[in-house]
């Protein structure tokens, strides 16, 4: 197979290393944002909804599942 590795093999596999790692970086990178978008989303409704109960002093409240006839129809 191999008879020797050279200094130049070395180099060649530390460069796709770099490289691959610089790609993964930067997806993580990427779902990290995602996910912070998402949570401010859910921040968002969740201050939303606290703010709806404290105006209309609702001291406890139910979450309803919609049946199937209420839930939005989505564009396709």
């Amino acid at each position: 197979m191999w008879d020797k590795v050279t200094a130049e093999d070395l180099e060649r596999v530390k460069r796709g290393v770099a490289t691959r790692r610089a790609e993964m970086l930067s997806r993580h990178a990427g779902e990290l944002k995602a996910l912070e978008t998402e949570q401010a989303e859910i921040d968002a409704v969740e201050k939303a909804i606290a703010l709806f109960t404290h105006k209309f002093k609702i001291t406890s409240a139910e979450v309803v599942p919609l049946g199937k006839e209420r839930m939005p129809v989505e564009a396709g």
